[in-house]
């Protein structure tokens, strides 16, 4: 079969080359030549395991191309462009609307276009009179496990126009080969389940992230209690309940936006999407409010920010608590800035911050130090520093260091979730 994917963003890239992985023949299609000459030159995100190495080499049967004569001959098209969100927190899908209306234009009737984008429900049904095969085709990949999530998904999930519709036969053998379970509903069951799968595991961060903040108050670990309810079945060995500041990236952000959105305008309650948004806005700030409490009693000149990626795995900083710091404080206080795999932004007129090769450079002489994307590779770096006996707070809210390393009263570690006393 001959399976092209459109749209070179992250989605398009990592699902086009677990379906080559998975013996098609692949076209990675892009109207934009921009993405078309990144994906040839291999500029794509360093963080992202696999997908650079795979568009370094040459591979027969996977041609990456802006030419609409390349598409003349597939057997199914996935649109796979990453939406983002506007400035007030709506999805922006005009692009994918335009590479639908134009491939709809381009294609044979009787060829399968998949959405993979990240749609609201009733996108598919509103546009499918642009194609007679139109299918919604839920996506769940991961900033840093992208490749291996494409490759190895859990399930399919493929919304229909009608029940009684058959798939066609290309789109039933590209479902058939990871071997996963595939469900099929209706366009709007599989958009709403996207936003679903995400509401949950939103759910789930957030109550982690509350009652991590309310350990440290009560004196009581976090660490302690996330392995006791791991253990409990129903919460499971797998589930998000590992604190940390908020509710990172834009992907989830953008579903909890969208039900809140729906939720107004059709009368439902959307007092818990409201309430899960502020408070993954409270946790973000968790850093800054740590900060805000020792600068009242504690000169601060020197501040040392590890991390400005929202997570590992990514050189996204959307979401992340690092890059909000700097622009905090860069005015008012040396900033040292390091990340394994981000550059930093250019910086305003004025700016006190710069970044250092390496974390060691950042914390030698910072009075404070704030770890705000749990890199692996921090932990081992922050041992070694902290066994140089240095006159330093530490702040963790990852709970990355072993407060065992602090071997003197001169080092003191705050961590979320970890009472002082």
């Amino acid at each position: 079969m001959r399976f092209a994917v459109a749209g070179l963003t992250h989605l398009g890239v990592c699902m086009s080359i677990a379906a080559h992985k998975a013996g098609l023949d692949l076209v990675a299609f892009d109207s934009d030549s921009a993405r078309v000459d990144a994906a040839r030159r291999a500029d794509f995100d360093a963080a992202e395991p696999g997908v650079v190495d795979f568009l370094r080499t040459t591979h027969e049967r996977y041609l990456v191309t802006g030419e609409v004569d390349a598409l003349a001959d597939v057997d199914l098209v996935m649109i796979a462009i990453d939406t983002v969100l506007d400035e007030h927190g709506n999805n922006d899908d005009h692009e994918v609307t335009g590479l639908l209306e134009w491939l709809a234009a381009h294609l044979a009737p009787d060829v399968p276009i998949v959405i993979a984008s990240q749609v609201r429900p009733g996108f598919t049904r509103a546009h499918e009179h642009l194609h007679p095969a139109l299918y919604y085709f839920m996506e769940t990949l991961i900033f840093g496990r992208g490749l291996e999530r494409a490759m190895h998904p859990e399930r399919y999930i493929v919304g229909r126009s009608s029940q009684g519709q058959a798939l066609p036969s290309a789109l039933q053998e590209y479902l058939d080969l990871p071997g996963c379970p595939v469900h099929v509903m209706s366009y709007e069951s599989a958009e709403l389940t996207k936003l679903s799968a995400n509401y949950v595991l939103s759910a789930t961060i957030t109550a982690a992230n509350s009652l991590a903040d309310l350990a440290q108050r009560l004196g009581a670990d976090w660490r302690d209690i996330e392995a006791a309810l791991r253990d409990d079945h129903r919460i499971g060995e797998k589930a998000y309940i590992t604190a940390g500041l908020g509710i990172g990236g834009a992907n989830v952000t953008r579903d909890l936006f969208g039900i809140k959105d729906m939720s107004d305008r059709l009368g439902a309650d959307s007092s818990f999407s409201a309430s899960m948004l502020a408070h993954s806005a409270y946790m973000r700030d968790w850093v800054l409010r740590t900060i805000t409490d020792v600068r009242r009693g504690t000169a601060l000149e020197r501040l040392a920010v590890l991390g400005l990626a929202y997570k590992p795995g990514t050189q996204s900083m959307r979401g992340g608590s690092g890059i909000d710091l700097v622009g905090t404080f860069e005015s008012v206080l040396d900033v040292l800035v390091h990340d394994p795999a981000v550059t930093m932004p250019d910086r305003p007129d004025g700016s006190r911050a710069v970044q250092v090769r390496t974390a060691r450079e950042g914390m030698e002489g910072a009075q404070m130090i704030a770890i705000t994307t749990p890199w692996p590779e921090y932990r081992d770096g922050v041992e070694a520093f902290l066994a140089s006996d240095p006159e330093t707070i530490l702040i963790d809210p990852y709970r990355l260091v072993d407060r065992g390393w602090a071997q003197s009263p001169r080092t003191r570690i705050i961590q979320l979730g970890v009472s002082d006393a």
